[in-house]
């Protein structure tokens, strides 16, 4: 017994005749006759009764024929999967992120899975470096960060997000449009450690008063950041995505003078060739991706 007297004794059933059954198998009605003969013999039951014009099915026929059908609707569907592993249009996408972007990304995943349902993904918030090695080493398929100096990787520009001051909603500086260096001199300074990029904004926009602070305290993540500030411990200086995430009404964002932002964008393996799935999804991240927004909800701009 195989898929071929399976799919023989259905298209029977639906046909009707022998005839009419070889004409949509593309066979002979003495092969067709062959094929059932054959099931019925693997499965020693009589499933049709030849001996009208038309063919009548047995009872065991009856019985039969659903269990049978869904057989074939189980074959027919991993050939799908089959054709779409093949085609790399199935399979799990790995992607990687930056702590603070992790909701916006989650934002566009959500969109691009209702044109694409088939696909899975898993998402990664790591530092830059991390990010960085773990693509080059093919662990990931894409990163959404900062620019990475490498000849491996490849950058595709998206978006500028802006950076902020940010400062308890209660401070003197909270009612101003911006703020400049100058009027920070002598307030304590949180700093954040393990983003180079994040140290290098705050270098440049201290350059004015001749030095970068000696942060009061040093933290590893945008929500202790938030957190300390909340609690009058110093000021900070965040991007939107973290500052959309991390600080709500207690806290507020003051622009720069001048504006601050980190570039955002899309690395890819240059090495590495890239399924239809991915190639989907970097083009719709480069396509609709706005950076982050202060002001609006977590995920809301990103997703526009």
């Amino acid at each position: 017994m195989n898929l071929r007297h399976l799919t023989t004794f259905v298209t029977i059933v639906e046909s009707g005749t022998l005839t009419e059954a070889a004409r949509r198998l593309y066979k002979t009605q003495g092969a067709v006759s062959h094929d059932l003969k054959e099931l019925e013999s693997a499965l020693g039951l009589a499933l049709i009764d030849r001996s009208g014009q038309r063919i009548q099915v047995t009872a065991a026929g009856e019985t039969l024929l659903p269990v049978i059908t869904d057989v074939l609707r189980r074959v027919r569907e991993v050939e799908r999967v089959g054709r779409k592993l093949r085609e790399g249009e199935l399979g799990v996408v790995r992607v990687g992120t930056l702590p603070s972007l992790g909701t916006f990304v989650l934002a566009h995943l959500v969109e691009f899975q209702r044109s694409f349902p088939d696909v899975r993904f898993t998402l990664f918030t790591e530092l830059q470096t991390v990010l960085a090695d773990w693509l080059a080493d093919g662990r990931i398929d894409l990163v959404l960060a900062q620019p990475e100096l490498s000849s491996r990787l490849e950058a595709h520009t998206l978006d500028a997000e802006e950076a902020y001051v940010v400062v308890p909603s209660d401070d003197p500086l909270a009612e101003r449009d911006t703020v400049c260096a100058e009027d920070l001199v002598g307030r304590p300074f949180i700093g954040f450690v393990r983003d180079t990029q994040s140290t290098r904004l705050a270098e440049e926009f201290f350059r004015p008063v001749g030095r970068y602070p000696d942060p009061a305290i040093e933290v590893e993540d945008f929500r202790l950041m938030a957190g300390l500030i909340r609690q009058r411990l110093g000021i900070g200086l965040m991007p939107a995505s973290a500052l959309v995430a991390e600080a709500p009404d207690d806290l507020i964002g003051l622009r720069t003078s001048p504006a601050l932002s980190r570039p955002l964008v899309l690395l890819t393996d240059i090495r590495q060739r890239d399924s239809s799935s991915v190639t989907a999804l970097r083009d719709q991240l480069l396509e609709r991706w706005r950076a982050p927004v202060y002001g609006a909800p977590a995920g809301g701009a990103a997703a526009q």
